[in-house]
């Protein structure tokens, strides 16, 4: 593991004396997914068969916490990147590496979140990047690639401080830009999506207006926030597919939807909100959308959606004002509590037609929410979809006897669910601190399944503490028949990385994996 250090910090080109920078180094991990994966292996068979270091690289801000990478997907052999980068008053140049990729928007405020959508080749070459001059994206949204190598990018977006003249700005791979949003006289968030085609060349660009809100008393410079954007998927036909929540009316092309809570918004978008999923087709035409029909509830919001199958799965998290309320999804119910809730969906890709709908009540522990979401996952020749994230308290799945625990009082651990891909039950969870022993602020960032092990997943996520950064670990006895109620939780065989990654607690990582060539990218971030 030392050899793997030494390889991390020379291909990375890590500088630890620059604590201004963001870095997203690649890890390609070789073999991770070959046969030999498949079987039982001992700690000390991972340490020395598995990680090999191939390549990684970085991306610069020029801040020093404004850098964020929003999200990751294949173009074939190819990667595409989407980051917020980071820029101070004026236009900083931003870089990837050592090579400047572009320069940031001229604003006047100490931190302005600048656009970058890079792809890369499969050895980590830059090969086109698509960014923002004017305009401040905000750490939400993501990417989503289609089969001829189009690529789609959400987000939210406001005017650049000090730019309200100005409309926000696009440039593409060709130097091209594209203005949207007009001028305005103070600053709202509202929701972007945009397509190019494999060459970096836009292909159009959607804002999409939020009712400018309004501010709660004696708030100064208030910013509207009445939207927040969730995930983005698209379908083998080039439909796009975007989520998130929404408190004052939203519109999309000639539709506007208005949140059952409108009225009692107070100005904060985690106070009051409703869901929603929307479909757009390649030419981005504004199809339908999904929101929830009715609602007690305070606050609810769709945080991711992946494609698989000719359906689409997605994953949220609802809340309710006092005690336990319900609401309804495309006719199907699901329960929240005053505590952060779960709920997993599926649904047609056809008409969003909701298939089946998951929900699990939350009890939040030591006075903190019970749930945080952060990945969904499909392996559909398997028939399982996986939900990660964060877990302090307990998850109660309506309508059943399961409840799934965390085990230490006073932080979060990570969180794993397996649920029947044809019909939402809840097969089995577990969380991080049975598969790793380890007291630490801990979650579950995303999970994958190897059509050739169907008998395990694999799992990566952070822990924030003094010693431990990402790791990567198996659990292939989550397989086994969940019990009722779940109260002994899954113990399985750990096989962590953290000491290839040692770092402190601004350690964020991810993982992406190429099915051609079955490698493991793990990209951990530094804010």
């Amino acid at each position: 593991m030392a050899k793997v250090e030494h390889l991390l910090r020379k291909k990375c080109n890590f500088a630890p004396g620059k604590a201004n920078s963001f870095y997203l180094c690649v890890i390609l991990l070789n073999h991770f997914f070959s046969l030999a994966a498949c079987l039982s292996l001992s700690a000390g068979a991972w340490a020395t068969d598995v990680a090999t270091v191939e390549w990684g690289n970085y991306f610069d801000g020029t801040t020093t916490a404004g850098d964020m990478s929003i999200g990751v997907a294949l173009a074939g052999s190819d990667v595409i990147w989407q980051n917020v980068l980071g820029s101070t008053t004026g236009a900083a140049d931003l870089f990837y590496g050592a090579d400047k990729i572009f320069q940031g928007a001229e604003s006047t405020a100490a931190n302005n979140g600048n656009l970058a959508v890079t792809k890369t080749d499969a050895a980590g070459n830059a090969l086109w990047t698509v960014y923002s001059n004017s305009g401040d994206f905000a750490n939400q949204g993501g990417v989503a690639t289609v089969a001829d190598g189009a690529v789609y990018f959400y987000g939210k977006v406001r005017h650049s401080d000090g730019m309200f003249d100005k409309e926000i700005c696009i440039v593409d791979a060709a130097g091209n830009k594209t203005e949207v949003g007009g001028t305005v006289t103070e600053r709202y968030y509202r929701l972007i999506l945009g397509k190019v085609d494999k060459d970096g060349k836009v292909q159009w660009i959607k804002l999409f207006d939020v009712e400018n809100g309004k501010a709660p008393a004696g708030t100064k410079d208030f910013t509207a926030d009445a939207v927040t954007a969730g995930g983005v998927a698209a379908d083998a036909e080039g439909n796009v597919y975007i989520s998130g929540a929404f408190a004052m009316p939203l519109t999309f092309g000639e539709t506007t939807l208005t949140p059952k809570s409108a009225v009692a918004w107070d100005g904060k978008t985690q106070g009051v909100n409703d869901l929603f999923i929307a479909k757009f087709d390649a030419e981005g035409n504004y199809v339908a959308s999904l929101t929830a029909e009715s609602s007690a509830q305070k606050g609810n919001a769709v945080q991711s959606v992946t494609v698989s199958g000719g359906k689409l799965y997605f994953v949220g998290t609802a809340n309710s004002a006092e005690g336990e309320a319900k609401a309804t999804l495309g006719g199907k119910e699901f329960t929240a509590s005053e505590n952060a809730s779960l709920f997993v969906g599926c649904a047609s890709t056809a008409d969003l037609s909701v298939e089946w709908l998951t929900s699990a009540t939350g009890v939040k522990q030591d006075g903190q929410k019970s749930f945080a979401c952060q990945g969904l996952a499909v392996c559909e020749s398997c028939g399982n979809v996986w939900v990660t994230g964060a877990l302090k308290g307990t998850l109660n799945v309506t309508g059943t006897q399961v409840s799934i625990a965390s085990i230490q009082v006073s932080m979060n651990e990570g969180l794993i669910i397996r649920l029947n891909a044809a019909n939402g039950e809840v097969l089995a969870g577990a969380v991080s601190r049975t598969a790793y022993n380890v007291s630490a602020l801990a979650s579950y960032v995303s999970a994958f399944q190897n059509p050739a092990c169907p008998d395990k997943v694999y799992v990566y996520g952070y822990m924030m503490n003094a010693k431990e950064g990402a790791f990567i670990h198996t659990m292939p006895k989550i397989f086994r028949p969940i019990q009722t109620p779940l109260s002994v939780l899954l113990k399985t065989a750990v096989f962590p990385l953290h000491t290839a990654l040692h770092t402190t607690a601004r350690l964020r990582p991810l993982i992406s994996l190429s099915a051609a060539t079955r490698h493991l990218a793990l990209l951990p971030i530094l804010q």
